[in-house]
């Protein structure tokens, strides 16, 4: 049985090609989420000065189009090895998704993919408590609460676009 290893660092994208080259089997599962709630996430967090990117709009959206085209690079550059799932495709039907997940790389289903919540594993991030609670859908869409203050953040995701003049993402080129 192979090892399993997960990473969800912000950073942890700038890898896959190293990924790639040193585990040439490995299968990479990449959390695609709508780009004003992704942004707006790392906007609210405090990460203790780890992401100076995160506390500026202008910035933060720079950073994410410059992620989102590396990863298109990467799928490019390394087809059949990343596999994109929906946030929230993932959160309104966690049972097809974790399925779809699951056979990707190469392991049974079961139900404990999906109830995350008994997982006595060890979390050491800034999300540590919200992987204790079921699967919800509450924050889908939560950037929309603070629209207006985000607009300079819509604005250029538009412009490069991947969201439209309503904030709602446009469809990704492997879609």
């Amino acid at each position: 049985e192979a090892a399993t290893y997960l990473d969800k660092t912000p950073f942890n994208y700038l890898y896959c090609g190293l990924i790639h080259k040193a585990f040439p089997r490995a299968r990479i599962i990449h959390l695609v989420r709508d780009p004003m709630d992704a942004c707006y996430a790392v906007f609210k967090t405090l990460f203790s000065r780890a992401y100076y990117y995160s506390y500026d709009l202008d910035e933060l959206a720079s950073y994410y189009v410059a992620y989102r085209e590396l990863m298109d690079h990467w799928r490019g550059l390394m087809p059949g090895t990343i596999l994109d799932v929906r946030y929230e495709d993932l959160v309104s039907d966690p049972i097809a998704e974790s399925r779809r997940v699951a056979e990707f790389v190469g392991i049974p289903w079961s139900p404990e993919l999906v109830e995350v919540q008994d997982s006595d594993a060890p979390c050491a991030t800034a999300s540590a408590a919200q992987v204790r609670r079921p699967i919800y859908t509450s924050s889908v869409g939560l950037w929309r609460n603070l629209a207006r203050e985000l607009e300079p953040l819509r604005h250029r995701l538009a412009k490069a676009g991947l969201v439209d003049e309503n904030g709602d993402p446009t469809p990704c080129p492997q879609d």
